[in-house]
């Protein structure tokens, strides 16, 4: 824990000098951000009562316009005053009672003026080549635990019980029973441009979540827990005892999650959609004993659990790739969220050739000897019911490890990241103490992977204040999501008529009021919604673009027009997010200016940016509530200090006004580094003053009220021969707002004056002339590239001075999104970038003019969506 102190630091040069900040300033301050937390995030409460303030204002009008009418008539006596002009008259006074009230934009409550972070002069901290620490005005100290109703907590266990105690009847966990599936067909095309049916599964949920309790819950945490503790005595031998978890987002997740807090068992986490390389060298790495699976991602563990040789993303003297042999033989037990299924093929089958759980299961079962013996095979549901009280586990203690988080690294193989128990409580503490007033009532939308240190963070900071987790899909989310009966489908109301009749997208069904999500979701969301309101055309495109037009207008005054907004978007916000969010923040990389504002102007609800990293508990910074700045992050939260250090390369002085620099972050919800990994440790946890500080390699620009902007990056800088230098990850996020570009990969060659990109297109916003019948007539294709290059150049008026970040050509590579099974892109949707542009090389070449013919041909026959 740091304090301030009141001391004149030296050798500061024109850097900002160090504030005392004292109990009283932090009273004034919180009483402030008390203040805009309740006035800007009553989002639904005073949406309404502006809308019936302006409907009764209109009323009110059209009564006295009705009122002078009659009485001219009345009092008319010459009959020039006749009945049709009284119904002329009668008529514009209703016209004028509706519109008035439509355009009328009620003040807005007035932002803080406080500064939100300031330079500490804390003790030991030196100025040589950056900034002082910046820390937040809410707080003297650092925030290093987590305390519910004067119970603090300084474990993840702890803080469980805590809210077990505090909130017990309260809504907890939640997710929708599913009635029955189908496979539907559905026409689409192949990359040769042939038509062609595949299989879609398509879920009949039921229409409502079905919650636990937080009393009900805790009852299965703690018997989960004795059985876990059992299970790693009988099966971690020599091994470290470490437990595993390769599933996607769902109760039973976190549920494992918290079994393993109580009993003090590190959770290694492994992305769902991780193919077999991935899952292997993460069991392997960490030498998981018991490993967490569902039913597809069995069949995966079941054809890699001999081992495998790996990739390790190096090459050797010769060029050659260096291999690593992935030994699983500390793996003994499986545990299954879903039921297991009886076994089924006989013993021996090659575990390459498995396709069905029940095949899984009998190969894990039978697994040989020499690759570690048979495998124990159980379900949640049992390993939950055979607990006995004798196997209650040892509580943790904060310096215990209680995640090792796969990062989804963009180069290489990814690094575990250890979470030690009392990083997860500082995130909890001071990640939590910036989200606006989240209590029982709250409910927050679940469908991030939990393998993501994003969404583990936010539903830990929602749990510990008894708001209820609802859990849905990505393939669910709404009613056009590929896993959700469409009505186009064969016997569609026989199949749903069970479920009501129809069955809505998982945001429809919960209603949430707290939603987190990603630039790529927000991408979507708003390109699907412009989509849908474009084909649909008429009066109804013409209103949705007018109000979203205005409400963009009146956002930048501070303004809102709320019979015009809630009229026309309300439906689309009910229609996408169930209409009763008060509270959206977006993590996990950068979110356009366009895509905030668009995204908070139409769901009625202020977008906040935030800033973290898996290394930093996801914890760095986030917008205050009444924070209407695009493309800033906020302040840092109240657990972590925040430093900009000189970067000379890219010409970034901690000096200049205002600073500019490398972002560093201190602070308990500071991680202890990389699994078994050192060196890369020491590389980026460096030690300075006393503290270990982590250096992200982002660039930032800390604005006079103490709030962060993200302006670069250097791993993503690449020095054009002109000598100034492009953030190839900042054009790719301002290239994916075009409407026409799915995705985008940059590059820049030094010794050119000039960088290029190869896109995926959406055929469907390109105008008609150049829509084609099939992938492979897209790829390659100059006048679809050169339409692609004047959009993105249109988009990046006024988002760069930097000319060399406008690319001088466009390649087309496809028209299917990439995803991670793509290999091009990671579990989190991040540019796997060297892959890529090693993948997409010959496209480079070719528009650099190193490589003479056309790679059309060779692209378009091994499209890598389709691998």
């Amino acid at each position: 824990m740091t304090k301030d102190v009141a001391v004149t630091v030296g050798g500061g040069g024109s850097r900002l000098p160090g504030v005392p900040w004292t109990a009283a300033q932090v009273a004034q301050v919180n009483a402030e951000w008390d203040r805009v937390t309740e006035e800007f995030t009553r989002v639904t409460p005073r949406g309404t009562l502006d809308k019936l303030g302006s409907c009764l204002a209109g009323t009110v009008l059209f009564i006295v316009l009705l009122v002078v009418c009659v009485v001219a008539f009345a009092v008319d006596t010459s009959g020039d005053f006749s009945a049709g002009f009284l119904v002329l008259c009668i008529i514009i006074a209703l016209v004028l009672s509706i519109a008035l009230p439509c355009c009328h934009t009620p003040a807005q409550p007035k932002p803080c003026t406080l500064p939100r972070a300031l330079p500490r002069a804390v003790e030991g901290a030196t100025t040589a080549d950056c900034t002082l620490p910046y820390r937040s005005t809410r707080t003297v100290e650092l925030v290093e635990t987590m305390t519910a109703r004067d119970k603090p907590a300084t474990t993840l266990r702890e803080l469980w019980e805590n809210a077990v105690d505090a909130f017990g009847p309260q809504s907890s966990l939640g997710e929708r029973g599913v009635h029955s599936t189908y496979t539907q067909a559905v026409e689409v095309r192949t990359p040769e441009g042939k038509k062609t049916t595949k299989p879609f599964l398509r879920k009949v949920m039921n229409p409502s979540f079905d919650f636990w309790s937080f009393a009900d819950a805790n009852t299965r945490v703690v018997n989960y827990s004795r059985s876990l503790t059992k299970l790693m005595a009988d099966h971690k031998g020599d091994f470290p005892g470490h437990a595993g978890i390769f599933a996607a987002t769902r109760r039973g997740w976190q549920l494992t999650a918290q079994a393993c807090f109580r009993a003090g068992i590190p959770l290694a986490t492994v992305y769902n959609t991780l193919g077999p390389d991935g899952l292997a060298y993460a069991v392997f790495k960490t030498r998981v004993s018991v490993l967490i699976v569902e039913d597809v991602t069995l069949v995966t563990l079941a054809q890699v659990m001999n081992g495998m040789d790996i990739d390790s993303g190096k090459l050797d003297s010769d060029g050659k790739p260096i291999m690593i042999a992935a030994d699983l033989s500390a793996l003994k037990c499986v545990i299954s969220l879903d039921s297991v299924p009886a076994a089924s093929a006989a013993a021996g089958t090659p575990p390459t050739v498995v396709k069905t759980p029940a095949q899984a299961v009998q190969a894990l079962r039978t697994r040989g000897d020499e690759a570690g013996g048979p495998i124990q095979v159980m379900s949640m549901d049992e390993a939950i019911a055979a607990a006995k009280i004798d196997d209650e586990p040892v509580a943790p203690s904060p310096e215990d490890t209680a995640v090792i988080m796969f990062t989804s690294g963009s180069t290489g193989l990814p690094k575990g990241v250890e979470v030690l128990h009392r990083n997860l409580v500082a995130c909890a503490g001071g990640l939590g103490a910036c989200l606006p007033s989240v209590a029982p009532g709250d409910c927050y939308m679940a469908y991030l992977p939990l393998s993501h240190i994003l969404e583990l963070a936010a539903e830990l900071c929602c749990l510990c204040r008894g708001a209820s987790v609802g859990y849905g899909s990505v393939f669910s989310l709404t009613a056009a999501s590929p896993m959700v009966p469409q009505p186009s489908d064969d016997g569609y109301a026989s199949k749903v008529a069970p479920v009501g009749g129809v069955v809505h997208g998982d945001a429809f069904a919960l209603k949430p009021t707290i939603l987190a999500a990603v630039p790529a979701v927000v991408t979507r969301i708003q390109k699907g919604v412009l989509g849908k309101v474009n084909r649909g055309g008429g009066v109804k495109k013409w209103l949705v673009n007018y109000a979203i037009k205005e409400g963009t207008r009146l956002h930048a005054e501070r303004k809102s027009a709320p019979l015009l907004e809630g009229l026309v978007l309300d439906k689309i916000r009910t229609e996408v997010l169930g209409g009763r969010v008060r509270m959206m923040a977006s993590g996990g990389g950068p979110l356009t200016r366009d895509a905030q504002l668009w995204m908070s102007v139409v769901m009625r609800c202020p977008l906040r940016q935030g800033y973290g990293l898996t290394e930093t508990c996801g914890g760095g910074t986030l917008q205050w509530a009444d924070d209407h700045q695009l493309a800033n992050v906020g302040p840092p939260i109240l657990s972590n200090d925040i430093k900009l250090v000189d970067w000379e390369e890219g010409g970034y002085s901690s000096t200049s006004t205002p600073p500019r620099g490398e972002i560093c972050i201190c602070g308990g919800n500071v991680t202890k580094g990389y699994y078994e990994e050192p060196e890369k440790t020491a590389e980026s946890f460096v030690e300075e003053d006393g503290r270990i500080w982590f250096h992200t390699g982002d660039v930032g620009l800390m604005e006079a009220d103490g709030t962060l902007r993200i302006i670069d990056r250097k791993k993503d800088l690449v020095k054009l021969s002109g000598g100034e230098y492009i953030s190839l990850g900042k054009m790719e996020a301002i290239y994916t707002t075009v409407t026409c570009v799915q995705n985008a990969l940059c590059y820049g060659d030094s010794t050119r004056d000039f960088s290029v990109a190869c896109v995926i297109v959406d055929p469907t916003a390109l105008p008609e002339e150049l829509r084609f019948d099939g992938e492979k007539a897209y790829v390659g294709n100059k006048a679809v590239a050169e339409y692609v290059l004047a959009r993105i150049r249109e988009a990046m008026v006024g988002k760069s001075k930097n000319k060399g970040e406008t690319v001088g050509r466009v390649y087309v590579v496809g028209t299917t999104y990439w995803l991670p099974d793509s290999g091009l892109v990671t579990a989190s949707m991040k540019i796997q970038r060297k892959k890529a542009t090693d993948y997409y090389k010959a496209a480079f070449d070719f528009m650099y003019g190193i490589r003479a013919d056309d790679p059309a041909e060779e692209l378009s026959t091994d499209l890598p969506a389709h691998l």
